[in-house]
């Protein structure tokens, strides 16, 4: 689950925005709102021991200067993720040499926020090769890579076929293998195989976990089995019918 903080001295933009990142991320996230820096602070330092994913700051609060305190937390983790947030579009050449992620003015519109979330879980997408966030429908969902038994192309939709059901999104098969990790062969033009869930290998075709038969084309069949050798830790546990 993604966690990500709001910090900002009006209310209204801060559920605002709340809101539209629950609208968007739904049950992949989780959200808390501050009004003021302590209260941030106190909440990824004592609260969550500096496990946040990200955080939306307003670049003032009253008298108090939102990227001296940015500063202050990115020196101590690094690895978070920082978007400012101001009602004054001049303020963007004050937050340049921070590096935040992204820039949101206030009003909010919904296409910015979503653009900055996608940007967003692309970054933790790098970070992390043990989970893949996907468009599915309306909502952005998180899969870890290891509930994941195969993939299929179908057309410009991608099926997503896990231990808890199927998830379709709009992306090619060739963009998806470069954000898996190397437990991923693919068998297929249209097919790309868990390793991990392969139960055996045929001439033609793969047996899986769940008895789903996948096929080979004769193009990718010595790769695979050369690189399913190689993956594989015991041998023993495949059986190869070679006919």
């Amino acid at each position: 689950m993604i966690n990500i903080a709001i910090c900002d001295g009006s209310r209204y933009y801060a559920d605002e925005l709340k809101n539209y990142i629950y609208a968007i991320l739904g049950d992949n996230v989780f959200v808390s709102v501050h009004d003021n820096y302590f209260s941030l602070t106190t909440y990824i330092v004592d609260e969550c021991k500096g496990e946040v994913d990200a955080v939306y700051i307003n670049t003032h609060i009253g008298k108090d200067d939102g990227v001296k305190v940015t500063s202050s937390l990115k020196s101590d983790y690094p690895y978070i993720r920082f978007a400012y947030m101001s009602e004054d579009i001049q303020e963007v050449k004050r937050i340049f040499g921070s590096d935040p992620f992204y820039f949101l003015t206030e009003p909010y519109c919904r296409e910015y926020i979503e653009d900055s979330l996608y940007k967003l879980i692309n970054m933790i997408n790098e970070d992390n090769d043990e989970s893949l966030f996907i468009k599915n429908r309306e909502k952005y969902v998180r899969i870890k890579l290891k509930n994941i038994y195969y993939l299929e192309s179908e057309l410009r939709l991608l099926h997503i076929y896990t231990n808890s059901g199927m998830y379709t999104t709009y992306m090619t098969i060739e963009s998806v293998q470069e954000k898996l990790n190397g437990n991923f062969i693919r068998c297929h033009r249209s097919y790309i195989v868990n390793s991990s869930k392969i139960m055996k290998i045929e001439k033609d075709n793969i047996k899986l976990y769940n008895d789903k038969v996948i096929p080979i084309s004769r193009s990718h069949y010595k790769d695979l089995t050369e690189d399913f050798l190689v993956k594989s830790k015991f041998v023993c546990k495949f059986i190869f019918q070679l006919c």
